[in-house]
Order: structure tokens, then sequence, then C-alpha cells
């Protein structure tokens, strides 16, 4: 889903709910919503949204890799990637109807 297919979507969510936005003024409260939650990455802080989830900026050392060019191992520098953690109580909808439980990812502390 891009932006403007998120902005289609929400404007429908909210004449479900019989609230009118033009999808003009939609975009000038999401565009700003978003470089906000960018811009405080960026400067390191977290993000937690309740019922929703957390941002945070991780660290990823960089990894060793053959280079064909060269012929020389070489290592990747290090990234900062954005990690999404779902709140607890975040789940998707299954559209196929199966449903895979989360006891076969359970520790029996074998």
């Amino acid at each position: 889903m891009n932006k403007k297919q998120f902005i289609d979507a929400l404007s429908a969510k909210l004449e479900q709910q019989n609230i009118r936005y033009p999808k003009w003024e939609l975009t000038s409260i999401i565009e700003p919503a978003l470089e906000v939650i960018m811009e405080t990455l960026s400067h390191g802080e977290d993000i937690q949204l309740n019922k929703f989830g957390h941002f945070s900026i991780k660290y990823k050392k960089g990894s060793p890799y053959y280079n064909i060019n060269t012929k020389r191992k070489e290592i990747a520098p290090d990234k900062k990637i954005i990690q999404f953690t779902p709140h607890k109580g975040f789940h998707f909808d299954d559209p196929s109807g199966t449903s895979t439980s989360d006891s076969n990812f359970e520790d029996n502390g074998k």
C-alpha cells in the first residue's frame, strides 16, 4: 500500500463512521505526522504508539562478503535499521481462514 492508497483507505474508513474529510486535508495531516516519525527516529529516539507498537532504531554490524569485482573479502558498513515491534494485542486478520497457532513457537524447555 502506498501513501495515496493509505489516504483513500483512511477516507473510506472515516466515511463509514459518517466523518467526511477531503482527501487533500487528510494528506495535510498524514504527511507532517510521517515527517515527525522520521525526524524522531533520525534523532535516535524511540516511538511508542499505544495499542499499535514500538518503533526503534537497531544497529546492525557490518558483515563480511566476497566482492566478485575485486576478488577480495570485504566488510559491509554498519547500518541503522528501523525495527517495529507490534503491541501484544496487535493481530493480523487472516484472509485465507487458516491460522497458525502460537503454540508451535512456544519453548517447552527442551
